[in-house]
């Protein structure tokens, strides 16, 4: 599901996503699609942040939770799954978050780092006409490798 292109290179389309009250985005290009009422199978001794697995255009997806990322009580059926893609690599995966809200447009000067370096999750904080939005990298929220494959599609 890659996003509208930027409309100038001064901005940078991203994909807003929320757990609970708080607003997170990715960059457009880095997501290939929303999966909404996903059908998930847990995986038995699976990390506390693997959600589990899906069916997703004939292969198993994993996924991760982005609530257990972030330390946040799991007392919340997954909303959607944002499936990512590596571009590197190709690999794709899923994020569980609570909704996913759109996309919106931010001017890359507003870009500020992240701060928190306990946080790596986190590439920094645009301002927005909405306010403050939280850029994530999708790298840092992939489940644990499965190796790497060539592009299948």
């Amino acid at each position: 599901m890659n996003g509208e292109e930027p409309e100038t290179p001064e901005e940078v389309s991203l994909f807003s996503i929320s757990i609970g009250e708080d607003l997170f985005a990715i960059e457009t290009a880095k997501v290939r699609e929303v999966v909404e009422h996903p059908q998930m199978r847990r995986v038995p001794l699976a990390p506390s942040h693997i959600v589990g697995v899906m069916p997703y255009r004939g292969e198993i997806l994993s996924a991760v939770s982005f609530r257990a990322l972030l330390g946040y009580s799991e007392t919340r059926p997954t909303g959607c799954i944002i499936v990512l893609e590596d571009e590197q690599t190709c690999e794709l995966w899923g994020l569980s978050v609570d909704a996913a809200r759109g996309v919106l447009t931010a001017q890359t000067s507003t870009l500020q780092p992240n701060r928190d370096a306990r946080n790596g999750l986190f590439d920094g904080t645009y301002e927005t006409s909405s306010g403050p939005i939280i850029r994530l990298d999708p790298n840092r929220l992939k489940p644990a490798s499965r190796g790497d494959s060539p592009c299948a599609h």
